[in-house]
């Protein structure tokens, strides 16, 4: 196959607070019912904490004679200020802690789950006569990185007659369904969460956030001053930025209770959803926040430094968020309490606002002055007075019609555009009713033939042998994942170690596509497979269908980025073999490779994977395509069964490996739709792949009977440099390039053990 890609940084947990939360007095201003009465005895302007009055430059006037006019305000404080909402997300949270709590108490399930909500502002929620939910996304897991993400939504309902499940089943069954996660949550202090059972099935989304403000600070997508074309759908215009703060305010007006103070406004919590296909960043004014679903433990205490903020420490943090999404970057500072607080009161002044951004300034000043004093329903009036509404009229100053019809605009022409561009990968190997050349052929047959005899000599004895049930090593069959068009079931080969169970899993990564539709309508992934299944039949198959076609479009290489994960945390595989071939790097499968080849975290199952990919078959008018070029990934190239390197091979990499194996006129039987078979015979580096994948499955079979290891020498054999190294000893110099195959050094080698462990030991 051959051709024509995001990182996220690593979800950052939860940050805890350092600084103290102030022993409670008395608030100045009373429990408010309406704001409208508090706009008329303030005439339209709150009082501040003189901080605004050294703000702008020496030409603009001073904003302390600006009034900030709360007139028009859209919002309905008697609706906001209602309870429901509040004590609904009081009860997720709990819900959610005490049902995932238990997922890290077994030996088996020694892990967690990060989750995150949707940012509404939940406006949309205060109707008391319609049910609430709440839109989230729950991680499979917290130790496996990149995260799974799963969408879900949360049901609010007065009680639920239904047993209850493990939260981890819940995850799991949906994951595996590709399908949304509707949960009810039973409303009250000790609420359960539940499955929907008749909620309708609907395909989960493929959109995840996972796309962090730090990272959109970092690409500039927020800072004004930077030229980026206003034609990127990822661009933020003002407008964007300024309802982006209304929403988190909105949204910080219902999260006030101490569960949600453990989790800080920060950059590294806050989330976008991005599109994998397209790349584009969507939803940009309705972020998630997110936070360690399993605990709710809040990270305040009373105050004892000396560095504690004078304000609220969470309104602290609030009022960097919104200086720096306003400013469009972040503040460079390692400053905490009583210092971050002075060091954002100078920002301000810095930043040389203008008469116009008064509201805003208003907003920011508050969060700085307060001190938390009172009660919760004080505190509570105070973020809607003072913080919301200010945000409200400042956002309703940039709600402009050209602006938004141009964002909308833009954005739609440029994902449309970036969707026209995307990698394409096309099948482009040899296939044909008689061989190109009858010597080519032979020699092929000769190659099969030897393989199956070293096969029978070195690897099917040890078939034989009974390891005990205490070595699990030894019991562990060698899995090998096969990212290609899935595999036909209606070939008998298939069929039969579906059956068998050498075909052990599969699965279709298609957006939208059933799960368990694995079945190949293509034929090119059948091929390759059924070359795995006659190579290496002690090994366990996992299939990963990727594309109905004769192409990967987008959506299957977003699959394949999918598949690589699923291989590495469900399947748990140790080989990796992909016959797909790209002219450049796509962003999310290098996602996944990185961890595949060298993971960044540790947890049961989590290993470093073999990878092979195929060089691409457009011989010297290109050069080795990608991911095969990719460091740590072995590039294999076709030759013929003679060990000669095919003219489709493109030109060696001086500087690396170039291992070459069967893959010219191999001969293999089609399964035909009326039950009969036909031979045919492929080229291609696409075949020459599984048969070197094979042949190191091979060797890790002998390995894991005859040689005895240390638990870090097993680790270090399972890897690709130690399987290079092996592939190195073993193979011969044909021209430019390095013919593999098996039984010269296994049967030219005095101490076959040795040879293996000196490998290993390198």
């Amino acid at each position: 196959m051959a051709s024509h890609g995001e990182m996220r940084d690593s979800a950052a947990h939860p940050l805890q607070p350092s600084e103290e939360r102030l022993s409670p007095t008395q608030v100045n201003s009373n429990t408010l019912s309406s704001f409208e009465a508090a706009d008329a005895a303030f005439q339209g302007i709150f009082p501040d904490d003189g901080v605004s009055r050294a703000i702008g430059r020496q030409e603009d006037p001073s904003l302390e004679d600006v009034q900030v006019d709360h007139s028009g305000c859209q919002l309905n404080s008697e609706q906001l200020l209602k309870k429901r909402v509040r004590d609904c997300l009081h009860f997720l949270i709990i819900g959610l802690a005490t049902q995932l709590n238990h997922c890290g108490e077994t030996a088996e399930s020694k892990h967690h789950h990060m989750a995150s909500i949707r940012l509404t502002g939940f406006t949309d929620q205060v109707n008391e006569q319609s049910p609430l939910s709440f839109d989230l996304y729950i991680s499979s897991r917290i130790d496996w990185t990149p995260y799974r993400w799963l969408q879900s939504q949360c049901i609010i309902q007065e009680s639920v007659q239904q047993v209850e499940e493990p939260g981890c089943d819940l995850i799991q069954d949906y994951e595996e369904a590709k399908q949304r996660l509707c949960f009810l949550l039973e409303e009250g202090q000790g609420g359960r969460l539940l499955r929907q059972r008749d909620a309708a099935m609907c395909h989960a989304s493929i959109d995840t956030p996972t796309v962090s403000l730090v990272q959109l600070f970092n690409n500039g997508s927020l800072n004004h001053h930077r030229f980026i074309p206003r034609d990127d759908p990822n661009y933020f215009l003002p407008r964007d930025r300024v309802n982006l703060c209304l929403k988190l305010a909105l949204s910080l007006l219902q999260l006030l209770r101490e569960e949600w103070r453990h989790i800080e406004w920060s950059p590294e919590n806050i989330f976008f959803l991005k599109d994998p296909i397209l790349g584009v960043v969507k939803d940009k004014t309705r972020p998630y926040l997110s936070w360690t679903a399993n605990t709710t433990s809040s990270g305040e205490r009373v105050a004892t430094n000396t560095n504690d903020p004078t304000c609220d420490p969470h309104l602290l943090h609030f009022a960097r968020l919104l200086i720096e999404i306003e400013a469009g970057k972040r503040i460079k500072t390692t400053a905490r309490g009583l210092e971050l607080q002075k060091k954002l009161q100078r920002e301000i002044r810095k930043n040389s606002y203008s008469p116009q951004d008064s509201m805003f300034v208003a907003a920011v000043n508050s969060c700085l002055s307060n001190k938390r004093e009172g009660g919760p329903d004080e505190f509570r009036d105070f973020i809607f007075r003072d913080i919301v509404v200010n945000l409200e009229r400042f956002a309703a100053s940039h709600d402009r019609p050209d602006e938004l019809s141009r964002s909308s605009t833009s954005s739609e022409q440029s994902a449309s555009s970036d969707g026209s561009r995307a990698l394409v990968s096309r099948y482009d190997d040899k296939s044909s009713n008689a061989p190109v050349n009858v010597e080519f052929s032979k020699a092929a047959k000769t190659f099969c033939r030897d393989m199956e005899a070293w096969r029978f000599r070195n690897i099917e004895p040890l078939r034989e042998k009974h390891p005990p049930a205490t070595n699990l090593y030894s019991q562990q069959k060698v899995k090998i994942a096969v990212i290609d068009s899935g595999a036909s079931k209606t070939d008998f080969g298939i069929l039969g170690a579906w059956r068998k169970g050498v075909i052990k899993g599969g699965r279709n990564f298609l957006p939208g596509a059933a799960p368990d539709d694995w079945n190949d309508v293509n034929g090119h992934g059948t091929i390759v497979t059924s070359l795995l299944l006659d190579h290496a039949p002690n090994s366990e198959i996992y299939v990963a269908k990727i594309t109905d076609e004769d192409k990967i479009d987008s959506k299957g290489l977003f699959g394949v980025s999918q598949a690589i994960n699923w291989a590495i945390q469900k399947w748990q595989v140790d080989i990796i073999s992909m016959s797909l071939v790209l002219d450049r790097v796509h962003e999310g499968i290098e996602e996944q490779l990185a961890q595949a080849i060298d993971p960044s975290y540790e947890g049961p199952g989590i290993s470093r994977k073999i990878v092979f990919a195929a060089a691409g078959n457009h011989g010297g008018n290109r050069r080795i395509g990608w991911p095969a070029s990719r460091k740590g990934v072995i590039a294999i190239h076709a030759s013929d069964g003679l060990g000669t390197p095919t003219n489709i091979n493109p030109t060696p990499d001086r500087t690396d490996d170039n291992f070459a194996t069967l893959g010219r006129d191999i001969e293999i039987e089609v399964a035909l739709k009326n039950g009969e078979y036909e031979k045919k015979y492929v080229t291609g580096t696409s075949f020459a792949t599984p048969i070197a994948a094979a042949i190191a499955a091979n060797v890790l079979e002998f390995s894991r009977h005859k040689l005895h290891l240390t638990l870090d020498r097993k680790r270090t054999l399972y890897t690709g440099p130690c399987i290079r190294r092996i592939f190195k000893k073993m193979a011969e110099r044909r021209g430019d390039y390095d013919y593999l195959q098996p039984w010269t050094l296994w049967e030219h080698q005095d101490g076959i053990c040795q040879v293996l462990l000196d490998a290993i030991a390198e």
